[in-house]
């Protein structure tokens, strides 16, 4: 079993607050990055208004114009000590910028700020339009921890008096940043709009930025965008000058990262629009495409399908990063095959209705290509769910969609897991961070209801289930035909096939979080699922007031299935959480991942157990609608982690929808075996080994990308044994090719490149 993290000890804190998660992102994403420009703020958070309450009446009696934006009113998250205006200060993240924002929002006044502390709230687009700039600049106070044993503060029934000078002290908070964290593309364009400029001091009277270009101070202007352009990749660190009106000066930093520059610009983007509008509203979303070398327009299509993208971060730039994993995408486009990506406007949305933008993408590249000429479309998590989807309901309604093969990866066919635990910690501790009530936010959406395989209520419910919203996708999909008939079905997963857990048993501590202040007790730990049969708690949380009116939620469950350690592709939620730079308390991760998809769920097997020998199994392929599974033997692997063999499986299951024959090493009874054909490449005369079980005709042709016959080197009865045969064909261009065997007994291929 895996050892913890970290020992689990309790820490003792330093001085009084709260730390809450910041950085749980990517627990419910396929892939990670940057903040999406058209996210709505989330709507006023009543939480944070029943769990301040308490604190509100405490300290109401404390007068603004000696306690400033009081910290002790807000339990700030962020740690405000260390962004004290000097040049030495911290440097923030976008994310880091927000929860200040955030804090300093609960922790002022009414009426106290100048500035929206909700137009912080909202997620900039990653640079590729104009990035909204934030600026925060106040003064603070904070209750002394020995203030009550002076006598400097008194408690009179439900309220805290000041009765001496040292009740508080001030302490200034000066932060500064871009509201979006990287660009992929080297360049930027910035703009500080005036209600960006957040905090209870007038306006500055002059602002200036080293955006770490190379181009040294710059003045900014308020709401007048400023172009950026680097020409390194890696972490900038933004410095900030600003000028109050009395002539004092305040320092900020901030972390902006300008990721690789070589992400190619794609050749085209299409607009795409859902064929037809699901629950009253209408998909949309961008077709990213990428030729390959010497195609001029859309050839040799592979369509892929975007996952869910939990926070919409994901355009062009993310994507390519992540399917070009073990140069996948590049290996695709010298193999021949157009690349068209699909990138959802809403990924959160009902799946049905992204399914109808999938069938609009897949139309418009049929009316491009060759009438001849079919596709091969890959779903990558929740993507697989939408071409599920949308192939099946055009079958339904007689649209052609020529795709020869319908692969799927790492998707929850059968449901998709966060721990229950979990969800409920972001649900109790929303009130208190603005990134545990987005991501609480994230867990309602259309998308997410029907994926989770059980997920939070209010009140908790003691039998753990999914959504309603989950069924009614599961029968929606079966209205429209459950699996499409036509193409050729397969399922990657990444979870183990040799009942490989997560590391933790049923039941165990996952997450613990202990925190006490003079204020206020706060107790936040998380458990897996327990064993079947077994009721047990996922969740104890406890916010313990000086003055009482305590708030504390306990959910026992008795699960269906032990999904939490269950064999599956992993995301590292509890690491993340962990790895929170805390200021105040500690969360501590005792176990770093868990289950995100059962393996038997990206398999789409039709068993009960999550611990199905799927290794072992030889009727396996009996078990599931699909026609081939691939999967790791051994560990657990994260969710979407693409492998050198996994790349080469995809290569491979195109190149056989090419040839008509099962990928190379895969064998068929006496079916006929290929070596792999040398040179490999070759500029003129490529020889091919190939062996044949028994004495009969054999056929041995060279086909192109597309499946086209290019020549027949054999067609002839050979004996049994092995045989070499060569192709030399000056007037054959340069580019992808397929060496393609047949028997009475199989049909095998192996692919090989020709040079020029």
């Amino acid at each position: 079993m895996t050892p913890p993290l970290r020992p689990a000890a309790v820490r003792s804190p330093a001085r009084g607050g709260v730390v809450l998660l910041s950085l749980l992102l990517a627990a419910l994403s396929v892939m990670a990055a940057g903040d999406p420009a058209d996210a709505a703020p989330p709507a006023p958070n009543r939480a944070a208004d029943t769990a301040l309450e308490p604190l509100a009446r405490l300290l109401q009696d404390l007068p603004a114009a000696e306690f400033p934006c009081l910290q002790d009113r807000g339990l700030p998250l962020a740690p405000l000590d260390e962004l004290d205006g000097s040049s030495t200060s911290r440097a923030v993240s976008a994310r880091l910028l927000r929860q200040v924002a955030d804090d300093l929002a609960r922790m002022a006044a009414p009426g106290e700020l100048t500035g929206d502390p909700a137009a912080f709230r909202v997620r900039a687009r990653a640079a590729t339009d104009v990035v909204p700039l934030g600026l925060i600049r106040a003064t603070t106070s904070r209750l002394a921890s020995d203030a009550l044993t002076r006598g400097d503060l008194v408690l009179s029934g439900d309220r805290l008096l000041a009765t001496g000078a040292a009740a508080a002290t001030r302490e200034r908070v000066v932060a500064a940043g871009a509201l979006a964290d990287h660009s992929h593309r080297g360049q930027a364009t910035f703009v500080l709009r005036r209600e960006l400029v957040l905090g209870n001091e007038p306006l500055p009277a002059l602002v200036e930025i080293d955006f770490d270009d190379g181009r040294g101070w710059r003045t900014i202007s308020f709401d007048e965008p400023i172009s950026v352009r680097w020409t390194r990749e890696g972490t900038r660190t933004f410095r900030w000058r600003v000028t109050s009106p009395d002539g004092d000066v305040d320092h900020a930093r901030s972390t902006f990262d300008v990721a690789p520059l070589g992400t190619p610009v794609p050749d085209d983007t299409l607009q795409v629009t859902g064929v037809q509008s699901w629950q009253g509203a209408t998909g949309t979303g961008d077709g990213y495409v990428y030729l390959a070398p010497g195609h001029a327009t859309i050839t040799n299509p592979a369509i892929v399908l975007e996952g869910f993208d939990l926070d919409d971060t994901m355009y062009w730039e993310e994507l390519y990063v992540l399917l070009n994993q073990q140069n996948l995408l590049e290996d695709l486009r010298t193999d021949g095959y157009d690349a068209v990506v699909l990138n959802f406007t809403q990924a959160t949305d009902p799946i049905p209705r992204n399914a109808f933008v999938a069938v609009d993408l897949i139309q418009q590249v049929l009316a491009t290509i060759d009438p001849q000429q079919d596709v091969f479309v890959i779903g990558a998590s929740m993507g697989g769910l939408v071409g599920r989807y949308a192939l099946s309901w055009m079958e339904q309604q007689a649209i052609p969609h020529r795709t020869r093969t319908f692969l799927t990866y790492d998707t929850p066919h059968d449901g998709a897991n966060i721990p229950l635990g979990i969800q409920y910690w972001l649900s109790f501790f929303s009130g208190l961070s603005s990134e545990a009530s987005f991501l609480l936010g994230r867990l309602d959406t259309p998308a997410a209801r029907q994926m989770l395989v059980v997920h939070h209520t209010d009140p908790p419910d003691g039998t753990p289930e999914p959504d309603p919203a989950r069924a009614q996708f599961l029968a929606d999909l079966a209205a429209v035909g459950d699996w499409p008939a036509l193409p050729r079905k397969v399922a990657i997963a990444n979870g183990s096939a040799s009942n490989a857990e997560q590391g933790f048993s049923p039941g165990t501590q996952v997450i613990q979080y202990v925190y006490n202040s003079f204020l206020v007790d706060i107790r936040g730990n998380v458990w897996a699922l327990p064993p079947l049969n077994t009721s047990a708690k996922v969740f104890e949380g406890r916010i313990d007031y000086l003055i009482g009116n305590d708030q504390s939620l306990d959910v026992i469950v008795f699960p269906p299935r032990q999904y939490d350690g269950a064999p599956g592709g992993w995301r590292d939620s509890m690491a993340q959480m962990d790895a929170v730079p805390a200021p105040f308390g500690d969360i501590i991760a005792l176990y770093p991942n868990h289950c995100f998809v059962p393996t038997i769920s990206s398999l789409a097997l039709n068993v009960t157990s999550l611990y199905h020998d799927v290794a072992n199994d030889p009727n396996l392929l009996s078990l599931t609608p699909v026609d081939a599974v691939y999967f790791p033997i051994g560990p657990n692997e994260e969710h979407v982690f693409i492998s050198a063999q996994a790349s080469q499986w995809v290569r491979d299951e195109i190149s056989a929808g090419a040839t008509d024959a099962p990928f190379a090493g895969v064998e068929f009874g006496g079916a006929p075996t290929l070596a792999a054909p040398r040179p490999n490449p070759a500029s003129r005369v490529t020889e091919i080994p190939f062996t044949t079980s028994r004495t009969g005709r054999v056929q041995l042709e060279i086909v192109d990308v597309t499946g086209r016959r290019v020549a027949t080197l054999t067609d002839a009865v050979l004996p049994a044994g092995a045989h070499r045969v060569r192709w030399a064909d000056d007037s054959a261009p340069a580019g992808v090719y397929f060496a393609r065997v047949r028997t009475d007994d199989g049909v095998a291929s192996r692919r090989f490149v020709r040079l020029r």
